[in-house]
């Protein structure tokens, strides 16, 4: 984990720098990582010429910041000059602060990633109206996972889960649903994931209404 903080000089300018990236001369790469900040600020990523000249950087990409730790890419697909990826903050204030973490240095997708191989769903036994727990394996190659389910075999509502490995999805009691998890990536979906089913709990549970009420009276 990276802390970019600004304590006292509300122009000040960070850079995080990485070592020299000969691929970054080819082309076909692309960088993941995670940020987070509890300002409103920005993270901007691009390439450096010497790692000791600020007046070097070209920014490629802001990417404004969240206050929870949220997966960003940003592909360098042309050749590039370049020898260097940096991020760079700038604050709007003092005692602001940018966290970055889970770097990942890469070549683009060119395949869709492949399905996933283990899949659970549990439910829970007594409330129907309770959430319902996914969990499987990751795929090597997907960005992100996506959660079709309905009540009805085929369809269903798409929901973006984001780079995970488990989802908590709330329905109704009672009821049958159809679900497909499929990996995606840069390149696309995963195709021709197998279809699976769960049926929640026939009773819901509810918390018990307590009236608290006072009288004032003569």
């Amino acid at each position: 984990l990276v802390e970019f903080y600004n304590a006292g000089d509300a122009n000040g300018s960070f850079y995080l720098i990485s070592p020299s990236l000969t691929n970054l001369a080819i082309g076909g790469q692309r960088v993941k990582f995670k940020a987070r900040s509890f300002s409103a600020v920005s993270l901007i990523v691009g390439t450096m010429t010497d790692p000791n000249d600020e007046a070097t950087f070209t920014a490629v990409e802001t990417v404004p910041m969240t206050s929870t730790f949220a997966e960003h890419i940003i592909s360098f697909a042309d050749p590039l000059t370049d020898a260097h990826i940096a991020f760079k903050f700038v604050g709007t204030g003092i005692y602001q602060s940018v966290y970055f973490d889970d770097f990942v240095w890469e070549p683009i997708p060119t395949a869709a990633p492949s399905c996933l191989s283990n899949i659970s769903v549990t439910i829970d036994p007594s409330c129907g109206n309770f959430a319902s727990a996914f969990n499987w394996n990751p795929v090597p190659g997907a960005d992100y996972y996506t959660l079709k389910i309905g009540t009805t075999p085929g369809t269903g509502d798409i929901i973006n889960v984001g780079n995970v490995n488990s989802y908590n999805f709330v329905g109704t009691i009672n009821t049958t649903y159809y679900y497909t998890v499929v990996p995606v990536n840069a390149f696309g979906s995963a195709t021709g994931c197998q279809e699976g089913t769960f049926t929640t709990a026939q009773e819901g549970c509810y918390c018990e209404s307590i009236p608290d009420s006072e009288m004032d009276g003569d």
